[in-house]
């Protein structure tokens, strides 16, 4: 099963300019530990954007939980004030962020693959975006649907992504 972790362009450049390893995200604490709350935050928000109508993993692989989710998921009680600090602080910015962001922006995405079955999907966001968002949205990653179909073809009769939205969201964009 294909795997995918969201991860803005320039969070990923400082994770591989600093050779942090994407293993920092299979321990909450880890992550907290290596990554800044504002870099989370980043991430948290790439999240947020991606719907699922337009970034079809689920017919490809899985997607992997954002940071908001992983530090739910391993917060069991307010004993453990670390991770509950951090959440909280997240949440915050992250709200903040939502509010400050550019309404007229696309994000255009680009796998890159770490291993047989993990792959990062950079999302970089492009500003001022004039004329028709989705349509510009997907004309921008054209070449990311081609990507996503490839992988889907691996382990998915033609058929099956034929029937599939990736498949019309491509055709859209051509």
């Amino acid at each position: 099963m294909n795997r995918f972790r969201i991860i803005p362009k320039e969070v990923h450049d400082a994770m591989v300019a600093l050779r942090i390893e994407y293993s920092i995200f299979s321990n909450p604490y880890e992550m907290i530990k290596v990554l800044s709350t504002s870099d989370l935050a980043l991430i948290q928000l790439a999240y947020d954007n991606v719907t699922s109508n337009f970034f079809p993993v689920v017919q490809v692989g899985s997607l992997e939980d954002s940071p908001i989710t992983m530090l739910k998921k391993e917060i069991n009680d307010d004993s453990d004030h670390v991770l509950y600090d951090v959440y909280r602080e997240l949440t915050g910015l992250v709200d903040g962020l939502r509010f400050k962001q550019d309404n007229n922006s696309v994000d255009v995405y680009t796998l890159y693959p770490v291993n047989g079955d993990f792959w990062v999907v950079l999302q970089q966001r492009l500003h001022n975006v004039e004329g028709d968002l989705d349509k510009r949205k997907l004309k921008e990653n054209e070449q990311f649907f081609d990507e996503l179909i490839s992988i889907a073809l691996r382990t998915q009769s033609f058929e099956e992504v034929f029937k599939s939205s990736l498949f019309t969201s491509y055709l859209k964009a051509i």
